[in-house]
């Protein structure tokens, strides 16, 4: 029998992990959780070190969930699994379905 591999979840494990690696913060950082709602099924947490902050925000519903930004936007943050930056002075995140965003400020 052959094993057939799913190639879009294959290289999105690969990218989650090549991010894992690159930010020690992730890896050793203090952990604050920033917010939790079982309602919208919404999570959102920090990890940081003196040089480095990531925001990790996790929507595990069926829909696309807008939340109130968790966290002062006190500079400019990257979005490194979506490759993009943070809009200046946003209030409000659309978190697609499923999904999630993981934000890089270095202090």
């Amino acid at each position: 029998d052959s094993v057939s591999v799913n190639q879009d979840l294959f290289e999105h494990y690969k990218k989650l992990i090549h991010i894992r690696r690159r930010f020690a913060a992730l890896n050793t950082g203090s952990y604050q959780t920033l917010l939790a709602d079982d309602s919208m099924q919404v999570h959102a947490f920090e990890r940081a070190l003196p040089e480095q902050r990531v925001i990790v925000l996790l929507n595990n519903s069926a829909k696309n969930q807008k939340i109130k930004l968790p966290f002062e936007q006190d500079g400019k943050y990257f979005d490194v699994l979506n490759d993009r930056m943070l809009q200046e002075n946003a209030e409000f995140l659309d978190i697609p379905a499923k999904w999630g965003m993981i934000f890089i400020k270095y202090l």
